[in-house]
């Protein structure tokens, strides 16, 4: 008897070639097709081959040849991952497609970073005339490891996320799982890889160009800042920035968006820098070109890790035109959706920098304007408005104050007041407890319509680092647990409280009483006037001044015939 695997090959064989292409059309289409592939090294002078699939490279540029298997190629979108590992660092591989097997002509396009494990899909377009596939596996020398390069199709799940990218669809992409946009990168300029995987800065003005891994397009890789590059997936609208990346200078990281007129012609969106990279929310526009990665000015060294953009589902639902009854705090995102702003400060009273982060204050009552961080796009004036239609506004309801700060003699005493149209002084100051603030977050209500905000960090003169302030509108979920304890939507039950063991009122009562009762004293005329001199102690070790003028009194008291007693 035939297994059931032997006879649907002996099936198989005997459809005719045009039965087997739709069947193989229909596979691709509805599954993930993994496509037999295969590195074969090239003769590279770059190149080393090691053994047990270990390679070294002898310089920046080494070449491996693709192999396919001729009857079962694939074209159009397909999804792309090069498994492995560099012995230093994260390696940058770039896939390449060749007019001919010579490599003439070639144009690549850059993969998610070497790694054995976690690595990212990047969905690449071939086209029909991709005869020749090369590979880049690293941009330095060194030695590395390739395990295998993954080449599947695109099931109906992936091009459903792919469409409604496309027309902007964020909920969906949430349902889905796959609203994040994992972003590679080429070094743009003033930057030259390190033989540890990093990057460092040649100039005054280093940048990395992304490009979005659901759709790279070859060429990506050898397109320079000022070519023109075509409309491609990009998200729009309220995005979560996150950069992970460790520096050994302080980050300072802008991203510069090209609509099609230039990295010029919009301001750049500000990264607010953490321990491990940055992170903020920012508004994208639609139709994005390019993407432009600024980390810090001047000299300095990165290690890029990833890039990623995440299209916010709160802020789409809580905006002031989209929400239940023209309430924000009602909007349907609001039940379930913390919602989290990022806020810039700008000096506006009697604070000057003095390094990264340090500030110096010089008056009695400094303070700080800030914003979302998302509004710095649309420019803020020295009063700390921001007036466009697309600022963010500030969030209103219960919400939590995160604060990453410190100050040299430990004073920091931050308040916070706000402007809803009749100036700060209309509201009363919000006192912030530094030590909550640090920790779960500082908890308070907010009315709505904030037109300005502002940050008092401590008052009186000092030196102090602030690196983060964050302001989170809390969920009503969030908000009751807060509020009514971690369990439950109940009060806490009052704690019992220990018997009265020390009645300290008592004790003062009875010392009172003791005080004002009268000395069991008995007058008696016969005996001579008597001066008591009453001395808290007499110690011998401690005599000064003080001691030596009462004896000299006592002396002068007996001088003048006064009988004296020391008590």
């Amino acid at each position: 008897m035939k297994s059931p695997y032997r006879a649907i090959l002996t099936l198989m064989d005997r459809l005719s070639p045009k039965m087997r292409q739709r069947l193989y059309r229909w596979k691709t289409a509805l599954t993930r097709y993994r496509f037999f592939t295969g590195l074969h090294p090239q003769i590279d002078p770059q190149l080393r081959v090691l053994g047990d699939c270990a390679y070294e490279s002898l310089g920046d540029d080494p070449k491996l040849a693709v192999d396919l298997k001729p009857s079962r190629r694939p074209r159009g979108p397909v999804r792309a991952r090069l498994l492995g590992a560099a012995a230093a660092g994260t390696a940058h591989p770039i896939l390449y497609i060749a007019a001919n097997d010579t490599g003439g002509e070639a144009e690549g396009v850059p993969l998610p970073p070497l790694a054995e494990t976690g690595t990212p899909w990047a969905t690449v377009s071939l086209p029909l005339s991709a005869v020749h596939l090369r590979l880049d596996p690293i941009d330095r020398p060194g030695q590395f490891h390739l395990s295998r390069l993954e080449l599947t199709s695109l099931n109906p799940r992936d091009r459903l996320v792919r469409l409604a990218k496309k027309k902007g669809w964020s909920q969906l992409c949430h349902i889905l799982g796959g609203a994040d946009w994992a972003f590679s990168w080429t070094i743009g300029g003033d930057l030259a890889p390190t033989d540890d995987g990093a990057y460092k800065s040649t100039g005054s003005d280093p940048f990395f160009l992304l490009y979005p891994l659901d759709d790279l397009i070859f060429g990506d890789a050898e397109r320079l800042p000022a070519d023109a590059a075509p409309a491609r997936l990009m998200p729009s609208g309220w995005v979560r920035a996150r950069i992970d990346a460790v520096s050994d200078v302080a980050l300072r990281p802008e991203l510069y968006i090209d609509s099609g007129d230039g990295f010029g012609a919009t301001p750049p969106r500000r990264l607010a820098a953490d321990a491990t990279g940055a992170e903020a929310l920012i508004w994208l526009p639609r139709g994005i070109r390019r993407l432009r990665l600024d980390p810090f000015e001047g000299a300095g060294r990165i290690h890029l890790q990833a890039v990623t953009l995440t299209p916010c589902v709160a802020p789409l639902l809580s905006s002031f035109k989209n929400v239940l009854l023209r309430r924000q705090e009602w909007a349907p995102s609001r039940f379930v959706f913390d919602q989290r702003a990022d806020l810039a400060w700008q000096p506006a009273g009697g604070l000057q920098a003095a390094g990264p982060d340090q500030w110096i204050s010089r008056v009695l009552d400094p303070y700080f304007h800030v914003v979302p961080r998302a509004n710095l796009a649309f420019g803020v004036d020295a009063e700390g408005r921001v007036d466009h239609p697309q600022a963010a506004a500030f969030p209103a309801g219960w919400v939590t104050l995160h604060v990453d700060a410190e100050a040299a003699l430990g004073d920091l005493r931050p308040e916070l007041y706000i402007d809803t149209g009749g100036g700060f002084a209309a509201h009363p100051a919000i006192l912030i407890d530094i030590d909550a603030a640090r920790g779960l977050g500082a908890l308070f209500w907010l009315p709505r319509g904030i037109q300005r905000m502002r940050f008092d960090p401590l008052a009186g003169i000092g030196t102090f680092t602030l690196r983060r302030l964050t302001l989170t509108a809390l969920s009503h979920a969030a908000a009751a647990r807060r509020l009514f304890g971690r369990y439950g939507f109940s009060p806490p039950a009052p704690k019992a409280h220990a018997p009265l063991s020390h009645p300290v009122g008592l004790e003062v009562l009875i010392d009172l009483e003791h005080r004002l009762t009268p000395l069991p004293v008995t007058r008696d005329d016969s005996r001579p006037a008597t001066v008591n001199v009453l001395l808290p102690t007499l110690d011998a070790s401690i005599v000064f001044g003080g001691y030596i003028a009462i004896f000299n009194f006592i002396v002068k008291l007996r001088d003048w015939g006064y009988r004296t007693r020391i008590v």
